[in-house]
């Protein structure tokens, strides 16, 4: 949890300390409100693991965290106010490679989580038979 804090709390607050007009700031969100709750859903994640709740914590982390990235950048087209001065830059490939690991994720943990599912229905269903 001390280690999700840190790096979605400090490192952006101290990166855009006395940086106006971020689209995370528009829609009323704070740094602190996602690393609480990617930390928390990581955390719940790690202690309840081997569980069903693991799966979908761990999966609702991943989630949390695209959303931060999407919200943070404004889709990838960002405009800073700095010091009187506009600057805008369009990255949305840059962003795109930075969600790119956790969209994985979360596509991995939903795959595993249906096969074994399907593979427990399975095992059922052969051991009804006999």
């Amino acid at each position: 949890m001390v280690t999700s804090l840190l790096l979605w709390y400090l490192v952006p607050s101290i990166l855009l300390e006395g940086v106006r007009g971020l689209p995370l700031e528009a829609s009323g969100l704070t740094f602190l409100s996602f690393a609480l709750v990617i930390g928390g859903l990581s955390s719940m994640s790690h202690l309840l693991e081997g569980t069903q709740v693991s799966f979908v914590l761990s999966v609702g982390s991943d989630l949390a965290t695209i959303a931060f990235l999407v919200l943070i950048s404004g889709g990838g087209r960002l405009t800073l106010i700095l010091s009187g001065v506009t600057v805008s830059a369009d990255f949305t490939p840059l962003l795109l490679l930075m969600i790119t690991p956790s969209a994985f994720s979360v596509v991995k943990k939903v795959w595993n989580a249906v096969s074994a599912s399907a593979g427990a229905e399975a095992e059922w269903s052969e051991g009804g038979q006999r």
